[in-house]
């Protein structure tokens, strides 16, 4: 099935989901929620848009549309459980990145040798060098480091990554290139742990200030930088943001009718916090909603009770803000008024 094509609809109708059941995989049974997220992105002000560009210097983001974002949702499968609320997942991923500015190209149902064939054309668009960041959305079965086609051949997320490098994507280079990846990266099942008593805000606060100090560590002397004589230069791989919905060896979970956790809450946080926050922000609070869920299936018991914890691994240059709503053509008028005389 070819690629679809669609710019311009903020919130485009979802497909009605399949019916309530348990599939062979780490899907979960629900009797009341249908999928169904009206999606209306925030929009920021334009005295943020104006001051966060100002003082923190973020990646380019005005351009309209932002850029493409790909979305690649395979639901059915010759050999392997359908993925029962994936339409959900398509629907909400469509609306959220319109709303945010962003042309989207669905590829629904694709087998392995096609999804490679396609990503890698889609990685070369020539147009690519008018926008300001491209995003990458792969929703299908999978396993350690790859992703599946619906003929259940495996695709390395190693290779589609590479697709979108500094060396085989010039036109991309120095823009952030995102990736949400919604599969199972293994077999395991996490039944969680008691949590301490004294949780609260503050060790989310601590996690976000180490990542902090990890992602953006200082040069370690000045024999390090650059020659000015020499031609500037930098690595092969930067300005990219993976995203999973579990840990490394561990299954991940959806709901057969509201879809993935983890689409379902990046989709439900962006939409709010976008107007006012970086994607990393957005991210951590992400993190932190998927670790409260807990999986729930009578006819499954051995994914009855697990827990996941979504990661991500950055090494973006720069803070990224969406800023929805954004360019402003100009100040808005103050609606403040002045008493008379």
């Amino acid at each position: 099935m070819s690629e679809r094509k669609r710019q311009g609809r903020s919130n485009p109708r979802p497909r009605q989901s399949s019916e309530s059941e348990v599939s062979e995989d780490s899907s979960l049974e629900e009797d009341e929620d249908d999928g169904k997220i009206s999606v209306k992105v925030k929009p920021c002000t334009y005295d943020f848009w104006t001051r966060t560009r100002k003082e923190k210097g973020p990646y380019r983001m005005r351009r309209r549309p932002r850029g493409y974002a790909l979305i690649l949702s395979n639901t059915k499968f010759d050999n392997s459980p359908n993925r029962k609320g994936g339409e959900a997942d398509l629907s909400n991923m469509i609306a959220l990145f319109e709303g945010l500015s962003f042309e989207t190209y669905i590829l629904p149902n694709m087998n392995a040798r096609t999804m490679k064939r396609k990503i890698s054309k889609f990685s070369k668009r020539k147009d690519h060098e008018q926008m300001d960041c491209c995003v990458v959305v792969l929703m299908s079965h999978g396993h350690k480091g790859v992703i599946s086609g619906t003929d259940n051949k495996p695709v390395n997320l190693e290779d589609i990554f590479k697709m979108f490098d500094n060396e085989n994507c010039p036109l991309l280079k120095g823009k952030p290139k995102l990736f949400f990846i919604q599969a199972c990266r293994g077999g395991k099942v996490d039944k969680g742990v008691a949590a301490p008593e004294d949780e609260d805000d503050s060790a989310t606060a601590d996690l976000q200030a180490l990542m902090e100090k990890l992602l953006h560590q200082p040069a370690a002397s000045d024999e390090d930088e650059a020659d000015e004589t020499r031609p500037r230069v930098i690595p092969t791989r930067t300005d990219m943001l993976c995203c999973y919905p579990t840990q490394f060896g561990h299954k991940a979970f959806r709901g057969t009718k509201s879809g993935s956790w983890f689409i379902r809450i990046i989709t439900e946080v962006f939409m709010e916090d976008a107007k006012d926050s970086s994607l990393y922000e957005m991210m951590t609070r992400v993190n932190n909603r998927v670790c409260k869920q807990t999986a729930s299936s009578s006819s499954n018991p051995s994914i009855h009770g697990g827990k996941a914890v979504a990661e991500f691994f950055s090494s973006l240059r720069k803070e990224l803000y969406f800023f929805p709503g954004a360019p402003f053509p100009k100040k808005p008028k103050s609606s403040e008024t002045t008493a008379g005389g």
